[in-house]
């Protein structure tokens, strides 16, 4: 079998370019309206509840049990939320198809079929989670928690924690109920937190013309990118692909911005949006 990087195979690298696929997917998908915050607070949310599950996870591994059984009810309630009206292209019929991923998850979890099951449900539930997250809190004060959480995730793998809590997951039992926890395709796993936060970034990006899409084609490239640099040395942090994605984004469109204000010269003032105080793109570019 041919090797590569870091003596990967090329089913390891399959496996990591499908679950960089469905990290883009899950950025290309949310629907948001922006309005004018409602809780601008839930920006501490990400990165302390983050940060909590893998400290508590950490020191005392049975907790896990807790916390999948939580996901195996949460995570197909937020998944048919989205197939009916948080996704793009959501309709209320296609919530009938969760319970059909159900079936085959708890049918043949550890198949390919039950593995995407899993995959999907995961994927649309942050989608969800993203969408409403932003909606409440706003882009730009939940933008800023979620790089937070990357900076958290970042230190805490390199301390062995998120390695150390991702083990409790991948080995709490909950009888019969769907592990959703964490995903995996082949020989590679997400956790739940990298898919979360590539939910709430494409939401964030949504408020811009082609926002989602810039945004969903360099994560699935930076994932890839990081994985050759980091895949089979351990645990390495696959929320940093999302955060680096939106911040280039959102730069380079500032960036666009200033220059089109610039070359049309004095205006009547600059159009601005009663929402965290940022310039009413949706009004410019509709």
């Amino acid at each position: 079998m041919q090797i590569f990087f870091h003596g990967l195979s090329a089913v390891d690298v399959s496996s990591c370019a499908g679950l960089a696929a469905v990290q883009g997917l899950t950025v290309a998908l949310p629907r948001v309206d922006v309005s004018r915050p409602r809780a601008r607070g839930l920006w501490l949310a990400p990165p302390v509840l983050f940060a909590a599950a893998v400290f508590i996870l950490a020191a005392n591994p049975r907790s896990a049990q807790v916390l999948t059984g939580l996901a195996a009810l949460a995570v197909p309630a937020l998944a048919a939320l989205a197939a009916a009206c948080m996704a793009r292209g959501s309709r209320p019929a296609l919530a009938a198809a969760v319970p059909v991923m159900l079936i085959v998850i708890l049918g043949a979890p550890d198949t390919l079929a039950g593995q995407i099951g899993t995959t999907l449900l995961c994927a649309l539930s942050a989608v969800a989670i993203g969408a409403l997250l932003v909606r409440l809190g706003g882009p730009l004060w939940v933008a800023a928690g979620i790089v937070v959480l990357c900076v958290a995730d970042v230190v805490l793998v390199a301390d062995g924690r998120v390695g150390a809590a991702a083990a409790a997951l991948s080995q709490a039992d909950i009888g019969g109920l769907p592990e959703l926890s964490h995903v995996s395709l082949g020989t590679f796993t997400l956790g739940y937190g990298d898919l979360f936060v590539a939910g709430v970034a494409g939401a964030i990006a949504a408020r811009r013309p082609g926002g989602q899409r810039r945004v969903a084609t360099l994560t699935a490239g930076l994932m890839l990118l990081e994985a050759g640099l980091l895949a089979g040395e351990g645990p390495y942090p696959a929320t940093v692909p999302v955060v680096v994605a939106l911040v280039a984004d959102e730069l380079a469109w500032g960036v666009r911005r200033w220059r089109e204000r610039r070359a049309s010269g004095p205006s009547d003032g600059p159009q601005r949006s009663s929402v965290d105080g940022s310039m009413a793109y949706a009004a410019v570019d509709r």
